[in-house]
């Protein structure tokens, strides 16, 4: 992995841990969840903090774990099925599961999502935001799991073609 992927994984993390009433507070440095109290309140209006800057973070978040997991499966190291060096075959390995935990923390954090919409309740142009960005979420959710399931088939293919087995039974008598 490296820094953005990282970046993109803290943040969906972060986003994940929402719970009902709490707000993110948006800096230029850090993302962190803020409790509900006046001092909350205080410090947001300060920092100019608000539900647009929040559903813009979260936006920018989804996007770019979208993009980078559209990255990864159109990547040659996934879609290389000829026989790969062991370079590409630790490639397609890393993709792999950087692919999986993306994946995972992006179905984690809908959970936040949907924790926000508690928050908002109120407000239904927020309320109405967040869930085009679960539906979002969703979709890409099953094409990223098509996309996993296809390369497990392809794994498994290999695996069991009759090539491998004729091969492998050529191989044993010659010994």
């Amino acid at each position: 992995m490296n820094e953005i992927t990282d970046s993109i994984l803290v943040n969906l993390k972060i986003i994940s841990k929402i719970n009902p009433n709490d707000k993110l507070k948006v800096t230029s440095n850090t993302t962190s969840i803020e409790k509900e109290g006046l001092m909350s309140w205080l410090s947001r209006w300060y920092n100019g903090d608000s539900r647009d800057k929040t559903i813009t973070f979260i936006k920018t978040v989804v996007t770019d774990a979208i993009n980078i997991t559209n990255d990864i499966m159109n990547s040659t190291y996934i879609n290389n099925k000829a026989k790969r060096t062991v370079y590409e075959e630790n490639e397609f390995t890393k993709s792999l599961n950087t692919l999986f935990l993306v994946k995972n923390e992006m179905e984690n954090c809908k959970n936040g999502i949907l924790n926000l919409k508690k928050t908002y309740e109120m407000d239904i142009q927020i309320i109405s935001q967040l869930e085009v960005i679960i539906s979002k979420i969703d979709v890409h959710l099953a094409i990223v799991s098509k996309k996993l399931k296809d390369i497990e088939l392809d794994v498994l293919g290999d695996s069991t073609s009759p090539n491998n087995h004729s091969e492998k039974s050529t191989n044993s008598k010659k010994q």
